[in-house]
């Protein structure tokens, strides 16, 4: 547990990470294997991840202006078991991992809960199965698995001039207006309250 004023920026070889901060500043961890993120919360200042193993996910909470960017370099980053609220809270959200961001089999979904502005996630192979609550504006999500995008009490806007969801198999579901450009193997639904 780490708790400090004005910024952490540390290398560690832990199992878990716990840091808050009580002014204005930025928080950067670079893990050597896998870690659970169980809180990393700033009042103004982003917060950087980064895990060569797999990084689980409990609570990240950046200030509504701030950035939170969390990569696996080496494995995949995935919710907390029992954890149903947004595991990360952020302005902008940048995702990256190796093998996969949140998961899903042929019977059930675990997605990485987000509540954030912006939205890049990418991974270089397995599935990308997030949930977001509210307005996503998606800069881009790119796998070569499966992508599975739910949002609840707000729609999906695309950034233009180029795709917004690359993937083998891409599934949307919202409860607003949906405006995106897609690169998918097969477009398994787009499902929505609003208009497409």
């Amino acid at each position: 547990v780490v708790k400090a004023e004005d910024g952490v920026n540390i290398n560690t070889d832990a199992q878990s990470a716990d840091i808050a901060l009580s002014e204005p500043g930025s928080i950067v961890i670079r893990e050597k294997d896998a870690i659970t993120l169980n809180s990393l919360s700033t009042i103004n200042g982003d917060i950087t991840a980064t895990s060569a193993d797999t990084m689980t996910v409990k609570r990240v909470e950046a200030n509504s202006a701030s950035k939170a960017t969390l990569t696996s370099t080496g494995a995949s980053i995935v919710q907390a078991a029992g954890v149903t609220t947004p595991a990360v809270t952020a302005s902008s959200t940048f995702l990256s991992a190796s093998s996969g961001i949140g998961s899903q089999t042929t019977s059930s979904t675990s997605p990485l809960i987000l509540q954030t502005n912006t939205l890049k996630a990418t991974s270089t192979s397995g599935d990308i199965v997030l949930a977001q609550n509210g307005p996503l504006a998606l800069d881009e999500v790119t796998t070569s698995g499966n992508i599975n995008l739910a949002i609840t009490d707000g729609g999906l806007t695309g950034a233009s001039g180029k795709p917004n969801l690359t993937g083998n198999q891409v599934k949307v579901t919202a409860e607003g207006d949906v405006s995106i450009n897609t690169n998918a193997g097969s477009l398994l639904g787009i499902t929505t309250t609003g208009n497409i």
